[in-house]
């Protein structure tokens, strides 16, 4: 309870700092404050104007792709995990999803892809190498003794996987999946930006941008951080009394 109170304190401090700061340069065309900002994001909810078709269809993008890159970089860190072979056979393409700037991505995506379906396949090519490295890493540092005592007993395959090679991976994945959950937000709006689609949180701040409404984008970039915070809470209680801390490989 403490800990709430003292947050919830530091969320008041910076809305003070926002709202003071807007007052000092008062020009809400460049800086608009809070209170403009609710009210932008407020008429957006109430005129209808899309607005729930925005939200849900940028949220189902940011999920496909958390849930295409959450899946393959299970089943391919598990097996990079296993065997080194398949381990160094992967490097190489991870090495280049890591290295390669979004934003080329973003570009081929387009010339490649329809619009639509640009922000799914970014998201999940931003979050694949943090999940496939870390669940890598998470069955490469299980417990040999666990390993050495499934082998006498002769335990199956599969139960030697689910049991303790996923044990052993989990809180590497939950940490992996706690960046997945902030970055996947970032570029799939960055991609929406870019591609523009119908529908799409991206596609609104675009618009805001070509007829310059700073106060549009303060409200839409409100609404991620909202969407961002629940799904940090969801992912919180799915994974309630697991074990943390081990160390995310987010490079």
């Amino acid at each position: 309870m403490k800990k709430r109170w003292i947050k919830l304190l530091a969320v008041l401090i910076w809305l003070a700092i926002w709202f003071v700061a807007a007052i000092i340069i008062n020009d809400s065309l460049k800086f608009p404050g809070p209170v403009e900002t609710l009210k932008a994001l407020f008429g957006n909810i109430i005129s209808g104007e899309g607005f729930l078709q925005t939200v849900l269809t940028s949220l189902f993008r940011i999920l496909a792709g958390l849930a295409a890159s959450f899946l393959l970089g299970l089943v391919l860190g598990v097996a990079a995990g296993i065997k080194k072979g398949f381990a160094d056979i992967m490097e190489p393409i991870v090495t280049v999803i890591k290295s390669t700037p979004v934003m080329s991505f973003i570009i081929l995506a387009m010339i490649w892809f329809k619009f639509a379906t640009v922000p799914i396949i970014i998201c999940f090519l931003m979050c694949f190498p943090i999940i496939y490295s870390n669940i890598r890493e998470g069955i490469a540092n299980t417990d040999d003794n666990l390993l050495a005592m499934a082998k006498l007993y002769k335990v199956r395959k599969s139960r030697v996987i689910r049991g303790i090679y996923l044990e052993s991976a989990k809180p590497y994945f939950y940490s992996a999946a706690n960046i997945c959950l902030g970055l996947g937000f970032k570029v799939t709006v960055a991609a929406e930006v870019l591609a523009s689609p119908d529908y799409g949180i991206g596609s609104r701040l675009y618009d805001a941008k070509i007829y310059l409404e700073p106060v549009e984008v303060f409200g839409w970039t409100f609404i991620i951080l909202v969407l961002s915070y629940i799904l940090e809470q969801l992912l919180k209680l799915a994974f309630r009394n697991k074990s943390e801390g081990a160390p995310a490989n987010g490079d």
